[in-house]
């Protein structure tokens, strides 16, 4: 079984694309134009503007959803999609559901509801590193107490064993920080926490006009909500707009993608994060050879990956 991956919100870098992406591809072009970005620069030379929600979340979409039309293109097929926070929407894109265009527009959508709410609820994400075979859920559950003495905090990410992030008001992360550790993400807002309530109605509303024109599903996909495999006649709108404040459950997702005996994993697009979240939950599979990991994100790795799944 192959399986495609799409990172979301950090991966994205200068030159992201590679040789496979450029300004000029419809999908970015459609992305500039309802950001209201100049893709051409940012693309090629990056900087702040490249990290504002608003910007990456239909940027990394165009590019992410452009890179696999030129996998299908040479022959590529898959059977799962699991994608990263932001990443999901390129998931459902791949699983059939929606085009790559709807995507990217509602991508946009969500970038300009977030960015509203960052603005409106300003707060930030902190990143912990727990000892990996502690009580993972001891020391949590002490810093989550510690930080909601002084504000807001939430599990925004389980990104692997001892690995976690938290989002919440800056106030009462930075409490955590000073007393558990921790490195602050570079982020606009408080992403997957309550501090986001307010666009769940807006950014729903948008999903749900998407999905009442959506295709049937032809392919399952492994939802962040909680690991679990949406079968193509699941319903995947509540469990992706829950993920807006809930938690990215993305280690319980890269578990039942061992579950189902997944043999290989195309990375498309930014991938160096998830290449590293794959070896931190499955590396006992990969080094087995059981599990074999795909990136693509230039010519080169299109075609080294064109030829291992020929």
């Amino acid at each position: 079984m192959i399986a495609v991956l799409f990172a979301g919100h950090g991966a994205e870098h200068p030159g992201m694309g590679g040789d496979l992406v450029g300004p000029a591809s419809p999908l970015v072009e459609l992305a500039a134009a309802l950001g209201g970005f100049d893709a051409s620069k940012l693309l090629r030379r990056g900087g702040p503007g490249l990290h504002h929600t608003q910007v990456v979340q239909p940027l990394l979409t165009a590019v992410n959803l452009t890179i696999l039309a030129t996998l299908a293109e040479r022959g590529v097929a898959w059977q799962l999609c699991l994608g990263h926070s932001l990443g999901e929407l390129a998931a459902w894109s791949a699983s059939g559901a929606i085009t790559a265009s709807e995507a990217v527009t509602l991508a946009a959508r969500r970038g300009a509801i977030l960015a509203e709410l960052a603005r409106a609820r300003p707060g930030g994400m902190l990143a912990l590193r727990l000892e990996v075979g502690a009580d993972d859920s001891a020391v949590l559950d002490a810093a989550l107490a510690l930080g909601r003495a002084h504000g807001v905090v939430d599990v925004a990410v389980h990104n692997a064993p001892g690995q976690w992030v938290l989002s919440g008001e800056r106030a009462a992360l930075g409490v955590i920080a000073g007393r558990v550790g921790g490195t602050f993400v570079a982020t606009d807002g408080a992403w997957h926490s309550r501090l986001m309530a307010d666009g769940v109605d807006a950014f729903r509303a948008a999903v749900e006009a998407a999905a009442a024109t959506a295709r049937p599903r032809t392919i399952g996909i492994v939802a962040n909500q909680d690991g679990r495999l949406c079968r193509p006649n699941d319903d995947f709108v509540a469990p992706f707009v829950a993920q807006m404040t809930g938690t990215v459950r993305w280690s319980a997702c890269l578990r039942t993608l061992a579950e189902l005996e997944v043999g290989d994993v195309v990375l498309v697009g930014p991938s160096k994060t998830l290449a590293g979240l794959l070896r931190a939950n499955l590396g006992a599979q990969i080094d087995a050879g059981q599990l074999r990991i795909h990136r693509v994100e230039s010519r080169r790795e299109l075609d080294a990956a064109v030829e291992a799944l020929a």
